[in-house]
């Protein structure tokens, strides 16, 4: 039984669509097809590269391929489904995963019905926002101007505004040209930027209505984008920065000089520039930015036009706008964040399900958004709904609470009944709706079953080792994670220990035990009584009675369920009868029972159990673990005691790693543990390597193998982490219920140098550099990272001189970030 909640967000579905650069044709009807979809415009459209034009050289680092950018791109936006247009319609499917959609099909039932065959249409929208929106005489009248484009620039007009097929134009006229204020216009490209007033429907806003935005990047996203109006790559560009949140004022080069166009594009920067609210002092602002094919010069020219139109500055801090000039590298995990690439998310409506009292399956309704109709669509997805969840408690078994992003298989593992509507993407799972107002069902899992269902997706056959299986019912007598809070008071391991060796402890040297555990807390809670109330109702101790055999002279324990006043001797087989004439020869003592009892495996099984624990309460993340595995892949095994996927939050998106773990109670890492993480760490780059052990400090012998490990996975990987990070766990972080850097401070000496070290307390890789350098004695990796570089660079310098001949005095010239900039100094 399990208690926690069940939260839906419902959000449009978001398709990723492929289209060919050089095909105008294929991008048109991309455009077409997505401003019909209720949230269209925050599907991105991307470019299918076979090589990489000159235009992206200045951005993308010349060992990123093609097929590594439409990846990234891919990763960024975690679209439901992918889209292939024109000519790519070919391409067979999945595509990287996903499954494919022809954009051939998703309009060719428009016609007859109003609804496409995937995702929410238009005319859906529409009727809803004219019965309820219009059904009233509105104070402020509605203004809805569609533009009518000029063939010249029907791209990036088409981008701005939203564009319709001929066919699909006509249908929307017919049902719907009777809207109060609506007019159509001549639109060219020079007069586009008076349809962009705030309070002017067109069809792209018209497609993202009831749906919010939310960024939570520092980066809000408000930009003037100076791009060249007939260049379809900058059009793309301007689309999918869009797709991600970004609030984005387009200028096209030929008008950019135009001043009814800079007093609009000045309106738009003053209505950016405030303060915030967390520093007055300080202010947004806007960026200009211009596209792959406009250069610095042209930017800069636009700024200086700009710049007298703009209202007087507030504050010393409000610069109103800055230049950016390079483009951000949406295809770069690292650079999300900086770039301020991340993806937004898109709120609609949500709901939580209590799950108080669940056993096998969670009940819910699906969301679906209020204008579409009950028995629309052609059995297809029609939205998707965000699926979190969150569990609190658990008494029978490890919940997943971490999805891993993969295919069906991983889906149906989580508990997914009919597994054709669900995906597992990079938030978890995701439930693509058919029918409105359904109820939908989904089972209640195991985290081994998910876990593994994600290692035999990579190829590998998984099951769990006998330590796995001990550890599995060590954690169902201890009542789930919450229980392991027992093992982590300092003392309890020891005392279970002594249990292994001498069987049995009398009622007064186990209340002594208990005792001098319970003094050692920090706040002296709990008290001995309550220690020794859990250890037995989580059977983990058991009380009975201890008496001499008067037969063959042998002490034997008796539960209390066992004693009576006819007795068997476990020894000798022998029936006795209780000495109730003479209480004294017998005497009440306690002993661990069940996998508790099992002398050596159990005592290996204690670090595996505390490192779990870590993760869970001490670093507080939502994990999917499996427990003590062995996994096998055609010639290959590998094994660890513990494998996770971790996830800094349980009530926020944050980064999911992969972590393994080799666990030590209290005896030494030997080369062999390191060679079993090192052939882990050829299999799954990216993962990362934990060496917990219940002892305070390391010896010489161990720090030297370890390092072996640290040193091979400091290498430099991608988005500004190590191919493996390696963390370091003692008995300082695993005994305890705190963050690891509040125990550090209280250690005092190196441990304290990093209890306020810079950077995300929670980040995994942050832990690790701090954990070899207090535990290892090696430098930080920021540090370590920097000589490799400078030991490249001189070898390189070195081999160009030898080659070179001898020239004038050379120009040192500063590499600066970002790569764009790097690039142009060269």
């Amino acid at each position: 039984m399990l208690s926690g909640s069940l939260n839906v967000k419902l959000r449009p579905l978001r398709l990723a669509f492929l289209v060919d650069p050089a095909d105008r044709d294929a991008i048109r009807q991309a455009i077409e097809t997505t401003s019909f979809l209720w949230g269209g415009t925050f599907n991105p459209i991307l470019p299918f590269f076979r090589r990489l034009p000159k235009s992206w050289k200045l951005s993308v680092p010349r060992n990123v391929t093609a097929s590594a950018v439409l990846d990234g791109y891919l990763d960024a936006f975690d679209p439901d489904f992918v889209v292939t247009v024109g000519s790519l319609e070919s391409v067979g499917g999945p595509f990287r995963g996903r499954d494919l959609i022809k954009c051939s099909t998703i309009l060719k039932s428009a016609s007859e019905d109003g609804t496409p065959e995937v995702g929410t249409g238009l005319f859906e929208l529409l009727q809803h926002f004219a019965n309820d929106e219009l059904k009233f005489v509105r104070q402020t009248p509605l203004q809805v101007r569609l533009p009518i484009f000029e063939r010249n620039h029907h791209l990036f007009l088409g981008s701005v505004f939203g564009l319709l097929s001929e066919e699909i134009s006509k249908l929307f006229k017919q049902h719907f040209d009777k809207i109060p204020g609506l007019q159509w216009q001549e639109c060219s490209i020079d007069n586009y930027w008076g349809f962009l007033s705030a309070d002017n429907l067109f069809i792209r806003r018209l497609g993202a209505l009831h749906i919010r935005p939310i960024r939570y990047s520092h980066h809000r996203g408000d930009c003037i984008f100076l791009l060249d109006e007939n260049q379809p790559l900058d059009v793309l560009d301007y689309w999918n920065l869009r797709a991600l949140g970004w609030n984005i004022f387009p200028v096209a080069k030929r008008t950019a000089a135009d001043a009814d166009l800079i007093k609009t594009a000045a309106a738009f920067v003053d209505d950016n520039a405030f303060a915030y609210r967390a520093n007055p002092n300080l202010y947004n602002h806007t960026i200009i930015m211009p596209s792959r094919t406009t250069t610095i010069a042209e930017a800069e020219q636009f700024g200086r036009l700009l710049k007298p139109q703009l209202s007087p500055p507030k504050h010393e801090h409000d610069w109103k706008v800055t230049y950016q000039f390079w483009f951000p590298r949406i295809w770069d995990e690292w650079a999300h964040e900086s770039d301020g690439a991340d993806l937004c998310e898109l709120e609609v409506r949500e709901e939580d399900c209590d799950l108080s009292d669940t056993r096998d399956n969670i009940a819910f309704k699906s969301l679906m958004p209020k204008f579409t109709s009950r028995f629309g669509g052609h059995g297809r997805a029609r939205c998707a709904n965000d699926i979190e969840l969150r569990i609190w408690s658990s008494s029978e078994f490890l919940p997943a609470e971490v999805i891993p992003q993969g295919g069906w298989q991983i889906a149906r593992a989580a508990g997914a009944f009919d597994f054709t509507e669900w995906r597992c993407g990079k938030r978890g799972l995701v439930h693509l709706p058919k029918h409105k107002n359904w109820t939908e069902r989904l089972a209640v899992v195991p985290s081994e079953q998910v876990f593994a269902a994600w290692m035999e997706s990579q190829g590998w056959k998984v099951q769990l080792s006998d330590k796995g299986k001990i550890a599995r019912q060590m954690l169902k007598q201890l009542g789930g994670k919450t229980g392991i809070s027992l093992l982590a008071k300092e003392g309890v391991v020891e005392l279970l220990a002594k249990f292994a060796q001498s069987r049995t402890m009398h009622e007064d040297a186990f209340r002594g035990a208990i005792a001098e555990i319970a003094n050692r807390q920090e706040f002296k809670m709990p008290t001995a009584d309550r220690m020794i109330e859990w250890l037995v109702e989580s059977r983990t101790v058991q009380p009975g009675l201890e008496m001499q055999c008067p037969k063959c002279s042998q002490h034997s324990w008796y539960s209390v369920k066992e004693a009576d006043y006819e007795l068997r001797c476990p020894k000798c087989l022998e029936m006795f009868s209780l000495p109730a004439h003479d209480l004294s020869g017998i005497s009440w003592s306690y002993r661990t029972i069940g996998p508790f009892s099992l002398p050596q495996q159990a005592y290996g099984v204690y670090a595996v159990l505390l490192t779990l624990h870590f993760f869970t309460r001490g670093f507080g993340g939502a994990t999917t673990p499996m427990l003590s595995f062995i996994a096998t892949k055609s010639n290959s095994s590998i094994e660890a005691d513990l494998g996770l996927f971790y996830r800094e939050s349980k009530y926020r998106e944050t980064r999911t790693d992969l972590v393994f773990a080799e666990c030590k109670t209290y005896n030494k890492f030997q080369r062999l543990d390191a060679d079993r993480m090192l052939l882990i760490a050829d299999h799954f780059p990216g993962a990362i390597l934990v060496f917990a052990t219940l002892r305070k400090s390391l010896e010489e012998s161990e720090r030297k193998i370890l390092r072996r490990v640290a040193n091979r996975g400091r290498r430099y990987w991608r988005a500004d982490r190590p191919v493996n990070a390696v963390i370091v766990l003692t008995g300082n972080e695993l005994l305890a219920d705190k963050d690891p850097r509040q125990i550090w401070e209280q250690l005092g000496g190196v441990h304290a140098a990093h209890s306020r070290s810079w950077g995300d307390r929670r980040e995994l890789v942050a832990l690790s550099d701090d954990t070899q350098q207090i535990y290892l004695g090696m430098e930080s990796w920021y540090q370590w990272l920097q000589k490799q570089r400078i030991s490249k660079l001189r070898k390189r310098t070195s081999a160009e001189s030898m080659e070179a001949p001898p020239t004038a005095d050379r120009e040192e010239i500063t590499l600066s970030f970002p790569y764009a900039l790097r690039k142009a100094a060269h």
